[in-house]
């Protein structure tokens, strides 16, 4: 959000013509996304990254529109970090060549006129953000941009304008320590857990006193060393500095196969008696997915 000190140029802009109604991947020397007349272009690892986040975020949103169910579009004038949290606000991309630099049309400026054939007849190429237009539209905004830096110039000629600390400038200086950096930006709701904080209420020692299907094991120690997302495990409060494994015996095996130390969890805010339902629930499920075959 931001707060406005002076409008510098305001009008009505054409309707979009239909064609940029539309959202879209497209693969071509690049990754292209295409939504309504906005091009946003990225290196495939840059892009990744971009979804991932993306995908994550929108699982958050909707998990906290699910326990708010009173939120209302608008009423909020300033930032509700709901997605990631505050960690996830403050850390900087990690897979451009730097985290203020973009693989494509870094610092490039231009404004171009299309063949006649082309869809759009104005192509305006803002660092690696590209607008699609016709004349009409780009006239539009021509216009505002002459008018706003003669405005600006006015402003600035008669006032005197400093810039004053935002925090959100601050990053470099909160990316420095190392801790902070190296943190994760887990889904809303999930934690990292120490397996050493982890225990099982059937297996003292879950690496040698339980043998498990070693597909099973396998299977989910490839998806965990290939990035892939693992639903969390859920536990039980902590009790003497530990929680008890409510479901994902196979998840936390996995991870000690692995030599991990953190595993994702749910905690919930019940003790083991408590849990007593879910486990029954889980059990259910398991049997029905074992007898249909998943």
């Amino acid at each position: 959000m931001g707060a406005v000190k002076v409008m510098l140029a305001e009008r009505n802009l054409p309707d979009r013509e239909k064609h940029n109604s539309r959202l879209f991947v497209d693969l071509c020397e690049n990754i292209h996304i295409h939504y309504r007349e906005y091009r946003l272009l990225f290196s495939l690892p840059e892009y990744y990254e971009f979804v991932d986040i993306v995908n994550r975020s929108t699982d958050d949103v909707r998990n906290y529109l699910a326990q708010n169910s009173d939120y209302e579009e608008g009423r909020y004038k300033t930032t509700l970090m709901v997605a990631g949290g505050k960690a996830r606000q403050m850390k900087f991309l990690e897979n451009s060549p730097e985290p203020h630099r973009s693989h494509y049309f870094n610092n490039d400026l231009t404004i171009e006129l299309q063949e006649e054939y082309i869809t759009d007849e104005i192509h305006v190429h803002y660092r690696d953000l590209r607008l699609a237009m016709n004349r009409e539209c780009f006239k539009a905004l021509a216009d505002s941009f002459t008018e706003a830096r003669k405005k600006l110039d006015q402003f600035e000629q008669s006032n005197q304008y400093d810039r004053k600390y935002h925090p959100d400038r601050a990053i470099p200086n909160w990316e420095q320590d190392p801790a902070i950096k190296a943190c994760d930006t887990p889904l809303m709701g999930r934690k990292r857990v120490s397996v050493n904080k982890i225990a099982s209420h059937w297996h003292k020692n879950m690496l040698t006193d339980w043998q498990p299907e070693a597909a099973a094991i396998d299977t989910l120690k490839q998806r965990i060393q290939q990035g892939g997302d693992i639903t969390p495990i859920v536990l039980t409060r902590e009790e003497n500095g530990r929680h008890l494994i409510i479901d994902g015996h196979h998840r936390v095996r996995a991870y000690l196969e692995l030599g991990l130390d953190k595993v994702p969890a749910i905690i919930t805010d019940l003790t083991w008696q408590q849990s007593e339902p879910i486990r029954q629930a889980e059990s259910l499920l398991k049997t029905f997915d074992h007898g249909t075959d998943y």
